[in-house]
């Protein structure tokens, strides 16, 4: 069954406990008016790619199975070919929520080319964690207290983290493909017993050859907030073994 519906401007996804939008002329905003259980999340944006905003129509806008196809002419830059695909239906939900995977590429025209892109994600969150050893289910507190706003590279290693998001009910786990990303960067501004966030996933540093793709992968986890650490671990070992989905 299609998790995909598409209406004017705007595609919603609709599961069984959870639904969201996308404005394809808005990547960078990723999902919107996410609600989980009938309940909105406030301040609950994942899984965007930035682009420039003032050219982000899009050449092509379809739906496939359970995927969102979006493709962009001369992005991240002129002569250039950007795709998105969100993907609802390609990681097992395990007990999650949601699984819902953003592959971003980029291909070009060009003989040498530079195809920066980020990804990226807005929550408020009362925690922020990164998985630092899977084997022992270890993690580092990623905003310990402070009065100012923060703005720094994540911790080497493991691009896995874990967002137990304001209200208490539910968890948010964001992962990256190991090699697809050379930078994670997380800033926070503090707001009173929470924070809010943004996570940034900093893409394709080599240089860009005519005729090649650069591909990567994130994944974006809706938990419960029990066990919520464990399950993180689960699907990050799984994301690890799976095999690149197609998108041809």
């Amino acid at each position: 069954m299609q998790p995909w519906q598409q209406s004017d401007d705007v595609a919603q996804l609709h599961l069984s406990r959870f639904r969201a939008e996308i404005a394809p002329r808005h990547p960078s905003h990723g999902l919107q008016h996410v609600v989980v259980d009938g309940t909105s999340l406030t301040g609950f944006h994942p899984l965007g790619l930035e682009l420039a905003e003032a050219a982000t129509e899009p050449s092509e806008n379809y739906l496939r199975a359970g995927d969102l196809i979006v493709a962009y002419a001369d992005q991240p830059a002129t002569a250039m070919r950007a795709e998105a695909y969100w993907r609802a239906g390609t990681h097992a939900h395990r007990s999650a929520i949601a699984a819902i995977e953003l592959v971003p590429s980029v291909q070009t025209n060009l003989l040498d080319s530079s195809p920066l892109l980020a990804t990226r994600t807005d929550l408020v969150a009362c925690e922020a964690l990164q998985l630092t050893d899977p084997a022992s289910a270890s993690f580092t507190d990623l905003v310990p207290g402070s009065d100012e706003a923060q703005g720094e590279d994540a911790s080497p290693g493991v691009h896995c983290y874990l967002f137990r998001l304001a209200g208490g009910k539910y968890s948010y786990a964001e992962m990256v493909y190991p090699r697809d990303t050379h930078r994670s960067r997380l800033q926070s501004t503090p707001q009173g017993d929470e924070y809010t966030i943004r996570l940034r996933h900093e893409l394709f540093s080599q240089r860009l050859e005519k005729g090649v793709i650069l591909r990567a992968r994130v994944l974006g986890v809706l938990l419960d907030r029990q066990d919520d650490m464990a399950a993180t671990v689960q699907h990050w070992n799984a994301f690890l073994a799976e095999a690149l989905p197609l998108t041809a």
